[in-house]
């Protein structure tokens, strides 16, 4: 089988691949002799295919911008990738985009990436982004369990006003207390 057929059949067409991302599951849960196979096929694509979603990525936004990211990350791993989520996740674009930044940033381990996990914990205006934030950290830190909402006290702080209400100065404050008490829960759990 030639290296464009075994692509389309394991990750789909072109067009689903644009659209959807790159679904990397498709290989990365494959053992044995058909995970050989895979990594054989994916090294004849790597070069050309990575070269061309780094030409894109520069161009991409949002969550294509954080997909594709992190699909360049799985085929060949490389931590300074994790800007470009930390560009989408301190940027003012929709909520959705930064929850995607937030949450890809779980397969990162940099120290830069952490902190601005943590400044999203912190002065992020929306709950959901600050709830993927905290459960990104939680998963990094490998912290159990890995759902904020397990951590009571710390997911009090985070939840802030009611969707489409602005949150208070009191709020806020709750926003910095668990952005503490998250790095006080890595302290103590290493």
């Amino acid at each position: 089988m030639n290296w464009d057929d075994w692509k389309e059949q394991t990750f789909g067409s072109g067009y689903m691949i644009w659209h959807d991302g790159l679904d990397t599951s498709a290989v990365t849960c494959l053992r044995g002799q058909e995970r050989d196979e895979a990594l054989a096929m994916l090294r004849l694509g790597d070069a050309e295919s990575i070269a061309s979603m780094k030409s894109e990525l520069e161009k991409a936004t949002g969550t294509s911008r954080v997909r594709l990211a992190l699909s360049i990350h799985a085929l060949a791993p490389d931590p300074s990738l994790a800007r470009y989520l930390v560009d989408v996740l301190h940027s003012t674009l929709y909520w959705t985009d930064r929850i995607e930044a937030a949450i890809g940033l779980r397969h990162f381990s940099g120290p830069d990436d952490e902190q601005a996990l943590l400044e999203s914990v912190e002065a992020d205006p929306e709950y959901l982004v600050r709830n993927h934030a905290s459960e990104s950290l939680l998963i990094r830190w490998k912290i159990e369990p890995h759902e904020i909402s397990k951590h009571e006290a710390i997911f009090k702080r985070i939840c802030g006003a009611p969707s489409g209400e602005p949150n208070s100065p009191e709020h806020v404050r709750g926003f910095v207390e668990a952005r503490a008490m998250l790095e006080k829960l890595k302290l103590t759990s290493a």
